[in-house]
This record gives C-alpha cells, sequence and structure tokens, in this order.
C-alpha cells in the first residue's frame, strides 16, 4: 500500500493514500484508487479537503493546485 505525506510552507499536510474499493453499488471487484486528505497542522490537524482519485497523477495535480505548489 503506498503513503506519501507532504508539508507545504503554510503549516498543512497532505496525503496520498493507495486503497481499494469498489467504485459503484453492486461492482463485483475492488479497484485501486487514491485518497488524497489535506489538514491543517495549526488548527489540531483539522482535516479541510478529502477526495478519492482513479490514479495517483490525478492525486498529485489537484494537490498542486494548493497551498501555491509549495509541498516537499
Amino acid at each position: 500500500m503506498l503513503i506519501k505525506t507532504f508539508h507545504d510552507d503554510f503549516g498543512n499536510t497532505a496525503t496520498i493514500k493507495e486503497g481499494r474499493h469498489f467504485p459503484y453499488k453492486g461492482a463485483k471487484e475492488k479497484q485501486v484508487d487514491f485518497l488524497l486528505t489535506l489538514s491543517a497542522d495549526y488548527e489540531n490537524n483539522f482535516v479541510y479537503f478529502v477526495s478519492l482519485y482513479e490514479t495517483e497523477k490525478e492525486a498529485m495535480e489537484k494537490l498542486k493546485k494548493f497551498s501555491c505548489n509549495t509541498w516537499h
């Protein structure tokens, strides 16, 4: 299972976790997906964004749109 953690210059943390979920009700097989979660370290790790993507590339592209792309 892939888990990547990033921090920005403003006190936020982002994680991308690989998982497996059913893509729709009644699906026979789970598929691989990537969960992007953003939290504010300065607000007791308040989670302010959660979204699920089909590819890691899509999750990374969305992450670049937050915090002036200062993730490291």
